[in-house]
């Protein structure tokens, strides 16, 4: 049961990082001049919505115990975060970024997005402004940017296991003991 349960989260991943890379694609084609919007960042309540369905619709009918549900999500949030971390390590056409770059396509949209919301935002009297010169310092690239990323690879994890957990029944001895 429990190897089972490690491969749902995996063919999960898997889905959602097919749903990031459409998305991505979907990003290309409507941003004007490939200039990301900030409104990507609202992709944020489709992928959490996304990963919840997923969760919900491979779950097994009789979950006998939970706690390898939330074993198996942080095993998935330890990869992410770790392939993150490594990310700002290698030079950008260094081939493994590549890899968690695909590996993190369903958190890829949202960041993306947060970093222009970030970027673009422009003081009421003109200029780029604080947010500019933020986005611009070395603490940004090396600080700022990793945590909203563990802070969203945190997210398709925690969605996937509401929804493998939502609807569970419990067995008879533990309606009994509640009873």
């Amino acid at each position: 049961m429990k190897k089972v349960i490690y491969l749902q989260y995996l063919l999960a991943h898997l889905l959602l990082m097919v749903l990031g890379a459409m998305v991505m694609v979907a990003e290309v084609f409507l941003s004007p001049n490939g200039a990301v919007s900030p409104l990507w960042a609202l992709m944020v309540l489709p992928m959490a919505a996304a990963a919840y369905m997923t969760g919900r619709k491979l779950r097994i009918a009789r979950l006998e115990k939970t706690d390898e549900c939330w074993n198996a999500a942080m095993v998935l949030y330890v990869i992410s975060l770790a392939l993150l971390a490594l990310l700002w390590r290698f030079a950008e056409n260094h081939t493994a970024v590549f890899v968690i770059n695909v590996w993190n396509f369903p958190t890829a949209p949202v960041l993306l997005g947060f970093d222009a919301w970030i970027g673009n935002r422009v003081l009421p009297h003109g200029g780029n402004g604080f947010y500019a010169l933020l986005r611009s310092t070395a603490k940004y690239h090396d600080l700022y940017l990793p945590i909203m990323g563990a802070v969203l690879a945190a997210l398709e994890p925690l969605c996937l296991t509401l929804g493998f957990l939502s609807g569970t029944k419990k067995t008879n001895e533990e309606n009994e003991t509640n009873a």
